[in-house]
């Protein structure tokens, strides 16, 4: 996968995240227990799998910094 498709995935993941917080707050403040767990819960996986695409991108982007550093070296020599 391209770095700009962890990046599309990772702004699909934030506005799924903020569905659920907005699903939590409407269970909080309407006194559902369900809609409260389900938000919890939507956040909690949701920012974890933010935090996963985040880390993809950064090993993407050090790869291919650290091949570059690799061809101007066998180039200079």
């Amino acid at each position: 996968m391209d770095i700009r498709d962890y990046e599309g995935l990772e702004k699909v993941s934030n506005y799924f995240t903020g569905a659920s917080v907005a699903t939590g707050l409407y269970g909080c403040f309407n006194d559902n227990i369900m809609a409260t767990a389900l938000g919890f819960v939507g956040v909690v996986s949701f920012m974890a799998c933010s935090d996963y695409l985040e880390d993809k991108k950064f090993k993407i982007k050090w790869d291919d910094r650290v091949s570059r550093i690799r061809t101007s070296k066998l180039e200079s020599q």
